[in-house]
């Protein structure tokens, strides 16, 4: 979805009300647009209401001068989870080389989530026990970007990614979480868990 149109909202809400789409996802960078921008909060406000995930893409980008990488620095989606904090949000790409930045927003946004569509080699060196306590075992989603190429690799398919995660060295409990469980609760959070978070919110205002 184009979120400069002037109808965008309107778009939005048939996608998921009348169509039975399931979230939304910005490609900030090649859509041309600052996430935190307050014109694009009416379509976020929208998003809360109706229930839904929303995917940003952040980190590096193959797509060279089409693309402002500005556009997909992490800390930019911080002001949209603190204005939205109802709002389920997801970071792509385990930050792709901006990580550092993503799980400073994912560790401290109680309704933030990242996954693991990264270059295989990136996922063992990334995602280890340090990490997982840090940002939280139910933070991070399974994903795989496929097909994506991994030079000078060939184009890994969707079992590479399994084989992956199941070979990282993490408790079994924390493997299952990523691979579903946490997805689940990202879909479907615990209403006490974001409640806690605007109660949090008040007592700082």
């Amino acid at each position: 979805m184009d979120p400069k149109r002037d109808d965008a909202i309107e778009v939005l809400k048939k996608a998921i009300e009348g169509l039975g789409f399931k979230g939304l996802k910005f490609h900030p960078p090649l859509q041309d647009f600052y996430p935190n921008d307050e014109r694009y909060f009416g379509i976020y406000k929208e998003g809360q209401r109706l229930g839904i995930p929303i995917v940003f893409h952040v980190g590096s980008t193959p797509f060279g001068n089409l693309c402002k990488l500005s556009q997909a620095n992490p800390l930019l989606i911080d002001d949209v989870a603190v204005a939205f904090p109802e709002l389920r949000i997801m970071l792509t790409h385990l930050g792709t080389l901006w990580q550092n930045e993503a799980f400073m927003v994912v560790e401290k946004n109680p309704n933030v989530f990242i996954d693991t569509a990264a270059y295989l080699y990136e996922i063992n060196e990334i995602i280890t026990e340090n990490l997982i306590s840090r940002i939280g075992e139910d933070k991070i989603i399974f994903g795989t970007d496929y097909p994506m190429p991994s030079p000078p690799h060939p184009v890994h398919n969707m079992k590479a990614f399994v084989e992956k995660i199941k070979h990282l060295s993490i408790p079994s409990e924390i493997r299952e979480k990523i691979f579903f469980k946490n997805f689940e609760r990202m879909v479907n959070p615990p209403k006490k868990e974001l409640q806690k978070a605007i109660s949090l919110k008040e007592i700082i205002r």
